[in-house]
């Protein structure tokens, strides 16, 4: 007799009978009030299912024929009738024949969950066998728990995903979990912070397992199968501190020149000649080595590649001249990328480098000086300062020319002095420019610069000689430029005096 059965007529046994304490264990009686009975006679119990036999008593019983089983038991069974049987055996050894198999319970269990599939990872698909790299992060990486393969699960059941470096099991990381939903498929994020513990700052690609597990109160968590996935976080060029930003703010900018090599400025005279893009690596940051592949970039084009034979600490790649003349006038980007050069991802960006652009050279019309007798002494002197020639300030007269120069135009005058008659030896101390604004077109136009100072400063002594370089410039799409013009300099007369009249030092 089945003492504690449950009421309805299968004798079902449900969680909820499990749980109650009174239940605790299986509790029977069995017919002791057959002829020669002795309270060492021994019992044998089974419990069937199927095919399934499994011994559940084998030792004496009390008077009342009375004994227990502990219903933990009845997990080893799958949800069906389960029948009992049993048999006496005596003393001496005698056995009884076993009596007939009947029902004696209908189990209606909660059954473990069981997984068939790991987690599916969309972005390392087909078949796993693609590299999740830094590229990927700017979308969004997930593993998705598929519900199709999952039997079993029940509400409250928790499900978490675990990653784990498939070298070295204390490395892992378990994400959050997430409550099972019948007929849902779970996503997880797979994020950089989480990937990259398992990753580890390596220097190549790393192979990592990833599961999940169902989660149930009283039972052992069950495993999906694992699957094997790639993190290949490595990348090429300093450390990133922004990773899995691609744009490394550790790199340094470029220097965009021209025909002119003026550092990150195209000016007119630069836009139909090629130019140069150079990057110099600060100090302490790892060479680019013929493993690596660097990339030139302005205004989003790429004007150059790198791929050194041996370890270096700069390069420099040639812009071409059709690049530079097809660039929009204003402010365009310049950048550059490193790259394992058998790679194409995790490629890392420097920030943009600001390049001013001019528009293309514009044939202002030369400035001239006075000059008293030119066949003879074509020089900058006296004669050629602005009245009266004692104030040593060298007048410019620009032509008139009403379309590049019409009246309220803003012009700058330039002025330098040098020791050599190249123009490339300057002498310190005499830059100098002034701005001036073109007169109406009746109104000649004579625009001053320098000074008795500067003059004084390019022939400080008797004897001395200097080169005057003179110019202007002004704003047409940009900054445009008069071709200079180099003459030598003659500010003392022949009393040995400036033109303001003090006499000049006769020895250094």
């Amino acid at each position: 007799m089945f003492v504690n059965q449950p009421s309805d007529a299968q004798r079902t046994i449900t969680e909820a009978w499990l749980a109650d304490p009174a239940n605790a264990e299986l509790k029977f009686t069995v017919n002791v009030g057959y002829p020669l009975r002795r309270l060492d006679d021994n019992l044998r119990v089974w419990l069937i299912s199927g095919t399934q036999r499994v011994e559940v008593w084998n030792d004496a019983v009390p008077a009342s024929g009375e004994f227990t089983i502990a219903n933990t038991v009845l997990r080893t069974f799958p949800n069906a009738r389960v029948r009992i049987q049993y048999q006496w055996k005596d003393l001496p050894g005698n056995e009884s024949l076993a009596s007939a198999t009947i029902d004696v319970l209908t189990l209606a269990l909660a059954q473990p969950p069981v997984s068939t599939k790991g987690p599916l990872v969309p972005k390392t698909d087909p078949n796993y066998t693609t590299a999740l790299y830094l590229d990927d992060f700017a979308g969004g990486i997930t593993a998705i728990v598929e519900s199709a393969f999952i039997t079993n699960a029940e509400p409250g059941d928790e499900i978490f995903i675990t990653i784990e470096d498939a070298t070295d099991a204390t490395n892992s990381v378990n994400l959050t979990s997430q409550p099972w939903v019948a007929n849902t498929n779970l996503t997880f994020a797979l994020t950089y912070t989480d990937l990259s513990k398992i990753f580890n700052d390596a220097d190549k690609p790393k192979m990592a397992n990833i599961w999940y597990e169902i989660v149930r109160t009283g039972i052992p968590n069950a495993e999906s199968p694992v699957q094997l996935i790639t993190l290949a976080f490595d990348y090429a060029g300093p450390t990133n501190p922004d990773l899995p930003d691609l744009t490394n703010r550790d790199m340094v900018l470029p220097v965009v020149t021209g025909a002119s090599n003026t550092p990150n400025d195209l000016r007119p005279g630069d836009r139909n000649s090629p130019g140069k893009f150079k990057v110099t690596l600060a100090i302490g940051q790892p060479p680019v080595t013929s493993a690596e592949l660097a990339k030139c970039y302005i205004n989003g084009l790429l004007v150059g590649e790198f791929n050194p034979f041996v370890d270096v600490d700069e390069f420099e790649v040639t812009i071409k001249a059709d690049i530079i003349s097809r660039l929009p006038i204003g402010t365009v980007d310049a950048y550059w990328t490193i790259q394992k050069a058998d790679s194409d991802k995790n490629v890392m960006k420097s920030r943009n480098q600001p390049v001013t652009v001019a528009g293309a050279e514009v044939p202002l019309p030369l400035p001239t000086i006075r000059v008293r007798t030119p066949a003879l002494r074509d020089y900058i002197e006296c004669y050629g300062m602005i009245s009266p020639t004692s104030n040593m300030v060298l007048g410019l007269h620009i032509p008139k020319d009403p379309i590049l120069l019409p009246p309220g135009k803003t012009i700058t005058a330039r002025f330098a002095a040098y020791r050599d008659q190249a123009g490339t030896d300057l002498i310190s101390g005499t830059e100098d420019s002034k701005d001036y604004v073109i007169k109406a077109a009746n109104e000649p136009d004579v625009a001053p610069v320098a000074s008795s100072a500067i003059f004084k400063l390019a022939q400080p002594f008797v004897g001395a000689i200097a080169y005057g370089k003179y110019w202007y410039t002004t704003d047409i799409n940009g900054q445009q430029s008069s071709k200079p013009i180099i003459k030598r300099v003659d500010n003392i007369t022949s009393n040995f005096n400036y033109c303001d009249m003090t006499p000049v030092p006769t020895a250094p």
